[in-house]
């Protein structure tokens, strides 16, 4: 199947529950976000509410109204728009166009409608989504750069204009096709830890891109590196293994929240990263378990910290996704050679979590468990 040119938008918006990156489409008019975002929405079962950033005030977040409370004295409360009682009958998008075009009040309303999921004095429920358009500043009638409080919370998208789309829309008489958006599985946040640690094995190596607060201003409105950039990050790293597309959007996706250079220095950290094949090293593992020590296996162990941490994201990312009493046991058996080595300790007790959450339920903590490793499971268990 053809791949969508805005499948990394289309991936953002379905991981921008709360926790995640507002996804922003960043492009000239007429190239067809507000098309996709209207076939996104039948695809995921939502619906979708339409805000026109040039057309709104801050009343519209909420309306002043004097009432009366509990104890019968008169209050002043910010009654919200009627749609924040349709977010609540059914999941709902709010899809905010035309973003950049608001004042500085807006704005601010915006962004504790988008931080706190509240409009006026009522909250919106946790799964909605948030997600906006914009045409670029120096073309946008009244536009203004993103604050940069704005910008480090959102999903910065080039929108990349669909031409196959548009030419058979034209041979078919106007009939153009709908976006096939790649869905993600209901349990795709299951690829959250393994991502995490990855990152945090990258930052381990070079801590200097964890922050990076851009000097130029035009750079403070688009993607940069932040401890929170970096938390989004893993969440749509996360999407997009679970929706099982290729590396270009992940990259995408990536660079989207922390900027082109520091995704660039994360993925050739991966392609370098030099550590053993865990697959293998896992099966082996388990071929030592099932034959009650009689197959050989063999541990490697890596030179740096950060590429324990890698070993460790890759292991808790192959538990999790098949967790049978063997290969459970098996991690154990890894888990008690790593731990036996120099300052891993502290390591495994950080990154180890997932795998001690998806002990199967037949399972019982292997009785070749040495001392080490049992103070480590006692530490995550608790």
């Amino acid at each position: 199947m053809r791949q969508n040119p805005n499948a990394a938008f289309m991936i953002a918006v379905q991981a921008a529950t709360k926790g995640g990156a507002m996804p922003i489409a960043i492009g000239e008019p007429g190239m067809g976000k507000s098309a996709v975002m209207f076939a996104l929405a039948e695809k995921m079962n939502r619906q979708l509410i339409v805000m026109i950033g040039s057309t709104m005030d801050p009343t519209d977040f909420g309306m002043p109204c004097i009432v009366k409370n509990d104890s019968g004295k008169e209050v002043v409360r910010m009654i919200p728009r009627e749609f924040v009682m349709k977010c609540r009958e059914q999941p709902t998008i709010i899809f905010m166009d035309e973003f950049s075009n608001t004042s500085p009040a807006v704005f601010s309303a915006e962004l504790t409608m988008i931080q706190d999921r509240r409009m006026g004095d009522d909250h919106l429920p946790d799964d909605t989504i948030f997600a906006a358009a914009m045409n670029p500043a120096d073309i946008s009638a009244n536009g203004i750069e993103l604050p940069p409080p704005m910008a480090n919370r959102a999903y910065h998208h080039p929108w990349r204009l669909d031409s196959d789309a548009v030419i058979e829309g034209y041979l078919s008489g106007l009939q153009f096709p709908k976006p096939e958006p790649p869905i993600l599985p209901d349990r795709w946040t299951d690829d959250i830890p393994a991502n995490g640690a990855m990152v945090a094995a990258f930052l381990t190596k070079m801590p200097s891109i964890m922050h990076s607060f851009p000097k130029d201003r035009a750079k403070q409105s688009g993607p940069y590196p932040t401890p929170r950039s970096w938390n989004y990050g893993v969440r749509l790293l996360a999407a997009a293994e679970s929706a099982g597309v290729d590396r270009s959007i992940s990259l995408q996706l990536l660079a989207g929240v922390v900027g082109d250079a520091a995704a660039l220095q994360y993925f050739e950290y991966i392609d370098n990263l030099d550590i053993p094949d865990m697959g293998k090293m896992l099966d082996d593992a388990a071929g030592y378990v099932r034959s009650k020590g009689k197959q050989a296996w063999k541990y490697t162990h890596p030179k740096r910290t950060d590429q324990v941490i890698a070993m460790l994201a890759q292991l808790n990312s192959l538990i999790i996704k098949d967790p049978t009493a063997l290969r459970w046991d098996a991690a154990m058996l890894i888990l008690q050679e790593m731990a036996d080595k120099p300052n891993c300790k502290e390591v495994i007790v950080g990154s180890v979590r997932p795998i001690m959450q998806a002990m199967p339920k037949d399972c019982t903590i292997p009785p070749q468990l040495t001392a080490s490793i049992w103070s480590v499971v006692q530490a995550v268990m608790a």
